[in-house]
């Protein structure tokens, strides 16, 4: 530079250099430092020896002030970047270095002519404390020397040049590579553009070209520039450029185009045309793509959008709250700050008397302390609370809320409000408590009637076994053809007393629901055959033909509840037998369906009886209800057998049905479905049978004196030795004493009852390890839940009263024929078998 230039230089600087600058010249600088760098400012500023010139983001003049004021002026001074994260750091604060109020973090690097005197600066602050980075650095670092190429560039030329195509080769001429331009061209997304008007010669920087999309060699002009604009937008570009070369005038706009490779992109684009010699010489300017701040303008105007949709949506969720909801809110300590008028009108307190005051003064004093803890401890965690809660108005009465409470949290995290919702279920209260004691009430009655009845049960089968195996032991002796007719019409009529109570205990437990099914192995036709043994002779006694014909395939194991299935026929031969005087009683048994593992049997008794008209096949199967109930009806009942035998059916998941006709007999029809099994366990025994017991010694424990004999008469006349004790606590020290095969316990007896007795024999074993002696629990209780105690207290069977002398001996034969005990001292796991 000749010093004649050095000269000028100078007199430039110092007149205010840069305020005859052409600030639009920076824009692409600018805006490459403000999208990299995402600051609150950029700043060009020009450092006379006075004064500080801003140029703003966009190039326009912000600033003057004096040089002593600015950061600039030590930034100028510095041979490289200067820089501070934080302006509250002590350091700078002892400095007395200032921002501005507005600013906290500060990055500048300073610009040095080609004489290398300094003449400004290159900035960029933000309003919060920032960490610079050494990439930070680095990019201001290289935009620094871009400004200052453009400057030593304007003031040799004392023009800018706002091409690529010449702002490139006065790169080259003042030695910066322009690797640099297009490097920060890239980072920003604006690339440059220039068009010989003359010449037709087009040039496209590698942004533009990668904005567009399209390859190195794509030989662009200005017909295939606008061509790449979306038919909306390239109206708009056509005009602008025309109007640019007919009078000069610069543009600015955001357009929509369409890449080489179809992707609609939004594109920034300034231009303008420079002149020589007063004809248009260049259309020149820059290019930048604006699709990610064109999609987020886009995101916040939806957003926008939705949130003035979301506030007419609370308006109408407001309404409908204050017209529907009873709503209070309270702050964090719990008082209240808005209450609606739903809710000053159900509490009975105006507005003016629940501003400021806590709820507690509706405190209705029906829930427990934890209960008001439990519901403090959610909200204030954050959470939402739900429950009924009731309070109490201002004239006293009780008025219930069901209450959601949501806390609405502040910028901390923690609950600021608390917004109660409610609606008033009073009636629905009230309604549900008097449900809840009419349904309590009904409980307390059945248990009452289960009491009673479990009661009434052991008050009658304790007589009517006195009764029963009385009868049954005289059966046995010699008895003349008079005295043996009227055995047996005792016999048999204790017989009927004894199902008669029993169907009134099972449906006493239907009704409480505590009638469960039991599942295990058994074999289906040893069942039906011992049911069929049982009622063969009372049939062939009334000189009835009596046929069981049971299909070969059903001789198999299959799993359910056999003691019901043999309750179910039982029932249905006994009704046959009722009601046919003369020709046949028929069962069958036959497999009808298999399939999805089950098999569906049916099982039918057919008879030659009276039959039933079809309104009483209608009845037939309810509850007190019989197909004759005439006064001048031949056959005996309460009509409990077929309805219980309906239930037991529907409670195995099969159905029951009758055919019958007039004069010609009945059929009742009943389906089961049953898994198949595989071979019954070897612990489960057969029916028991009677065996020689002589000279094997039995202990019996039974309070009632009429049981001691008649127990006494049938054991002893089977040749068992006998000793008697009268309550448990006997039972137990006697069992002490002596070594006994088995023994038989009463439950019920005074002082200690069997149960009890039970126990301490089983825990007495189990501690010195002696063997194991079988028990059968006697008891006039015949529920499930007796055999179920029996069998926790370690009783290997119950039996229970009215036995006969016949039934009692083959339940011993079955105890006594068991599998041995196990070792002493191992731990009892017996099943309770009833009889």
């Amino acid at each position: 530079m000749s010093d004649d230039e050095r000269i000028r230089l100078k007199a430039l600087r110092l007149s205010g250099l840069l305020d005859s600058f052409d600030a639009p010249s920076f824009v692409p600088l600018m805006n490459m430092l403000a999208h990299y760098f995402k600051a609150r400012a950029c700043c060009l500023c020009a450092v006379s020896e006075h004064d500080v010139l801003v140029l703003a983001n966009h190039g326009e003049i912000q600033a003057t002030f004096p040089r002593n004021k600015a950061l600039c002026s030590q930034t100028i001074m510095s041979d490289s970047t200067f820089l501070i994260n934080d302006i509250s750091d002590t350091q700078w604060v002892e400095r007395g270095v200032q921002c501005g109020a507005e600013f906290k973090s500060y990055l500048g690097y300073p610009i040095h002519a080609r004489d290398g005197e300094r003449i400004g600066t290159l900035a960029v602050l933000d309003d919060k404390p920032r960490n610079w980075s050494e990439e930070d650095i680095s990019f201001l670092t290289q935009a620094a020397l871009l400004a200052d190429a453009q400057i030593s560039n304007h003031l040799s030329k004392n023009h800018f040049y706002h091409t690529d195509l010449e702002f490139l080769a006065a790169l080259n001429r003042l030695g910066i590579h322009s690797d640099l331009f297009e490097s920060i061209s890239s980072t920003a997304k604006i690339g440059g553009w220039a068009l010989d008007i003359e010449s037709g010669q087009s040039f496209w920087s590698s942004q533009t070209r990668a904005i567009h999309e399209v390859d190195d060699d794509f030989e662009a002009n200005l017909s295939k520039g606008l061509e790449f604009y979306t038919p909306d937008s390239r109206p708009i570009i056509e005009a602008a450029v025309e109007r640019g070369i007919e009078t000069g005038d610069p543009w600015d706009v955001e357009l929509s185009i369409i890449t080489a490779k179809g992707r609609i992109k939004h594109v920034r684009t300034w231009g303008r045309c420079e002149y020589l010699d007063g004809k248009p010489k260049w259309l020149a300017g820059v290019f930048q793509d604006v699709t990610e701040a064109y999609q987020r303008k886009a995101e916040l105007q939806a957003a926008r959008y939705s949130e003035s949709r979301a506030k007419k949506n609370l308006s109408a969720y407001h309404e409908a709250l204050e017209t529907h909801s009873i709503v209070t809110i309270t702050d964090s300590k719990g008082r209240v700050v808005f209450a609606n008028k739903k809710f000053c009108n159900l509490s009975g307190y105006s507005q003016s008397e629940l501003l400021g005051e806590t709820l507690g003064k509706l405190n209705s004093h029906l829930h427990s302390h934890d209960f008001y803890l439990d519901m403090r401890e959610k909200i204030k965690s954050g959470q939402s609370w739900h429950g009924e809660v009731c309070n109490r108005r201002k004239d006293g009465t009780l008025f219930w809320l069901e209450t959601t409470i949501v806390p609405r949290l502040g910028l901390d995290g923690q609950p600021e409000e608390f917004v109660n919702i409610c609606q008033d279920v009073t009636d629905w209260v009230t309604r549900r408590d008097e449900q809840e004691k009419r349904r309590m009430d009904a409980e307390d009655a059945t248990t009452a009637k289960s009491r009673f009845l479990a009661s009434m049960s052991h008050e009658i089968r304790t007589p009517l076994n006195g009764v029963v195996a009385l009868a049954g032991a005289l059966a046995d002796t010699n008895l003349s053809a008079e005295q043996s007719e009227m055995v047996e019409l005792i016999q048999k009529s204790g017989e009927g007393l004894n199902v008669i109570l029993s169907d009134i205990l099972d449906i006493s437990r239907i009704e409480e629901g505590k009638f469960a099914i039991q599942s295990q192995p058994f074999n289906f036709t040893k069942s039906i055959h011992i049911v069929a043994g049982l009622m063969q002779l009372s049939i062939e006694e009334r000189g009835l033909e009596f046929s069981v014909n049971v299909a070969p395939e059903l001789d198999a194991i299959f799993k359910g509840d056999d003691v019901r299935i043999r309750q179910i026929v039982s029932n249905l031969l006994s009704n046959a037998l009722k009601f046919t005087d003369r020709g046949r009683i028929s069962l069958t048994c036959a497999i009808v369906d298999e399939a999805d593992g089950l098999v569906r049997i049916r099982t039918s008794v057919e008879d030659t009886g009276v039959g039933m008209t079809s309104a009483e096949m209608a009845r037939v199967f309810k509850r007190f209800e019989q197909g004759d109930d005439s006064l001048t009806r031949s056959h005996q009942g309460v009509g409990l057998g077929l309805w219980i035998c309906s239930h037991l059916c529907e409670s195995m998941q099969g159905r029951i049905w009758v055919e019958s006709e007039i004069g010609k007999g009945s059929r009742f029809v009943f389906d089961l479905p049953l898994p198949r099994c595989g071979e019954l366990p070897a612990t489960m025994s057969g029916p028991g049978e009677r065996v020689s017991v002589a000279g094997k010694r039995v202990l019996l424990a039974e309070d009632h004196a009429v049981n001691q004999r008649v127990f006494s008469l049938i054991l002893q006349a089977a040749g068992f030795e006998l000793e008697i004790v009268d309550n448990g606590q006997k039972a137990f020290d006697r069992w002490l004493a002596g070594e006994f095969e088995f023994v038989l316990m009463d439950l019920q007896m005074p002082r200690v009852d069997g149960l009890s007795a039970i126990r301490l024999i089983r825990n007495h074993e189990r501690m010195f390890g002696c063997p194991r002696t079988p028990i059968a629990a006697l008891s006039a209780n015949a529920m499930a839940e007796h055999r179920v105690a029996s069998k926790d207290a370690g009783a290997d069977m119950h039996i229970a009263k009215p036995v006969t002398p016949e039934s009692l001996l083959t339940s011993i034969g079955e105890l006594l024929h068991r599998p041995g005990p196990p070792s002493s001292g191992e731990e009892q796991k017996v099943g309770a078998v009833s009889s």
